[in-house]
């Protein structure tokens, strides 16, 4: 007997079915992805939980920090190799 279920488990999605949240700082580089979920449904579900607290997102947001939504083939071919990179440009320092 497997000792999986559904509430640890998420379901399987195909990738052509996964969507998700790309935070980037002002520059444009990729710092974090929050994938939707039953968890993170829409945009603000995902601010919340890329930032520990509402004053770090409002600082974020102060910064310019940026999210677009994109399917799994946009995140592979535009910022999969990019989210491994450090960020020159200073991120949140500019």
């Amino acid at each position: 007997m497997s000792t999986r279920s559904a509430k640890t488990t998420p379901a399987y999605r195909p990738q052509s079915e996964r969507r998700h949240w790309v935070f980037l700082y002002r520059c444009g580089c990729p710092f974090g992805l929050i994938e939707e979920s039953t968890f993170y449904k829409d945009e603000d579900d995902a601010w919340n939980g890329m930032f520990d607290s509402r004053a770090d997102e409002r600082r974020a947001r102060t910064a310019g920090v940026q999210v677009v939504f994109v399917d799994h083939a946009a995140y592979e071919r535009d910022f999969f190799r990019r989210m491994t990179q450090l960020c020159t440009h200073g991120g949140m320092q500019q």
